[in-house]
């Protein structure tokens, strides 16, 4: 999710737990577009961006997840709400 001014990282409910590798692979891809987002985005107080998607591959949804990348994980993003859309 993107507030504004920083991007963070859960999962579909506040219970859920994203395994370090994802989060780390999730870190590579979106903190990197941070300017992009500010510039996107801006910079409101209340600007709310949320990134809808779902990560696979090693040690995620096993047994099946390792057929998708062997020895990674990615991340397929599906939906994009920002605000109220």
């Amino acid at each position: 999710m993107f507030n504004g001014k920083t991007i963070t990282f859960g999962g579909k409910t506040d219970d859920a737990s994203i395994p370090s590798h994802l989060i780390n692979k999730l870190q590579e891809i979106f903190l990197p577009q941070l300017g992009l987002f500010l510039e996107t985005f801006g910079q409101a107080d209340d600007c709310q961006v949320c990134f809808y998607g779902e990560g696979f591959g090693r040690k995620i949804q096993e047994p099946v997840g390792s057929q998708y990348l062997k020895d990674d994980v990615d991340f397929y993003l599906f939906d994009v709400k920002i605000g109220g859309r």
